[in-house]
């Protein structure tokens, strides 16, 4: 099964050099309409020459050669061309081998029913003149094939034309349901990538004010409902500004991006790290006393002391934090109250000298 879908993948990303780029997808279907249309001419024709079949053997055989130049289109970039290219040349092998070959009762034509689907997902909206275009291209394939094609056909049986009908049925389910697959798979993919740039820093990496505070609201839910400690942390860098003045802002942001990893890789998993705007990150401690916390912000404290963060002039800048703590207690209704708090306690750090670790006290 993982050999499949890798060939699979292969197929589907032919002409695209960055995988990466979601806008592509709609190249995913081209392939996808070129591999289900080769395979099936192919299918079609080898059936034929185990009848002993040339005639229409050998028609398949051209039109799968005609449709693989087809595929070269998307390996030169020249998506536009291949993607008009297909449904052309299907009309066209359509028409030819149901009045020619096959007759009108083999139902073949009625594969042209997914000319819609390829359209509108193939095209963009803008581009909605070609939609109309391959949509009524397919109208005028069907009514010829419909009404102007012989109805039997002189080189198979009534019996052959039945089985054909049936191949028809089966090739439209599967395309139909490939090409829907494909397109959910790029929805979900497009969701989830939103909802991480919409909860994610983008200069730190971490979550940003938005998502901790989401954090915040779940850990204490959590802990009112279990009846457990949980604690908020407020962290500041000391003197940011007078590093964007002295080192400039882009030593500014390389500070906060070092520091930012330095806290992640200390917190692990069970913390919920987040900026909280500024220079200012949070910490949602979940089933954690406020002495535990204190204990694992010191150390936190201590190993962003210790950071060695160069600018790219090879100066280093020193950086320490200030941390506020507070938790959870009887009398608290809502998180906030534990985040102001905390934000009571960081301003005693900074006001006692800094580069230290304060919980909060009523006293």
């Amino acid at each position: 099964m993982d050999y499949i879908i890798k060939k699979m993948d292969v197929i589907l990303y032919l002409g695209i050099a960055d995988r990466s780029n979601d806008s592509l997808y709609y190249i995913k279907i081209i392939n996808l309409s070129y591999f289900l249309t080769i395979l099936s001419i192919s299918f079609v024709g080898i059936s034929f020459l185990l009848l002993s079949q040339w005639s229409i053997f050998c028609f398949n055989a051209i039109s799968a050669f005609i449709a693989v130049m087809g595929v070269r289109f998307n390996l030169k970039e020249e998506y536009s061309i291949a993607a008009m290219f297909l449904p052309y040349f299907l009309t066209l092998h359509l028409i030819l081998i149901t009045v020619f070959f096959l007759g009108s009762n083999s139902e073949l034509h009625w594969v042209i029913c997914l000319y819609p689907i390829y359209a509108f997902t193939v095209f963009q909206r803008e581009q909605f003149y070609k939609q109309i275009l391959v949509v009524l291209l397919g109208v005028l394939g069907f009514l010829i094939c419909e009404f102007l094609a012989p109805n039997e056909s002189v080189l198979i049986t009534a019996q052959h034309q039945v089985w054909l009908s049936v191949y028809a049925f089966l090739i439209c389910m599967f395309f139909a349901s490939l090409i829907v697959n494909l397109v959910i798979t790029q929805l979900v993919k497009a969701n989830k990538n939103l909802k991480h740039l919409s909860e994610i820093d983008e200069l730190t990496g971490i979550s940003n004010r938005r998502k901790v505070l989401a954090d915040a609201l779940d850990v204490f839910s959590n802990s009112v409902e279990n009846r457990e400690p949980c604690s908020f942390a407020i962290l500041d860098l000391d003197h940011f500004k007078k590093i964007n003045d002295t080192y400039g802002h882009d030593a500014g942001d390389l500070v906060l991006k070092d520091v930012a990893l330095e806290m992640r890789c200390q917190l692990g998993s069970l913390f919920k790290l987040g900026r909280y705007g500024g220079e200012e990150f949070v910490v949602i401690m979940p089933n954690t006393s406020i002495e535990q916390a204190e204990k694992d912000m010191e150390q936190l404290r201590g190993s962003v002391s210790c950071l060695q963060i160069q600018t790219k002039l090879g100066i280093m800048v020193p950086v320490t934090i200030s941390i506020g703590i507070s938790s959870i207690s009887f009398n608290t209704a809502r998180y906030e109250e534990i985040l102001s708090e905390a934000d009571d306690a960081l301003y005693a750090a900074k006001h006692e000298g800094r580069n230290q670790v304060k919980t909060y006290s009523i006293y």
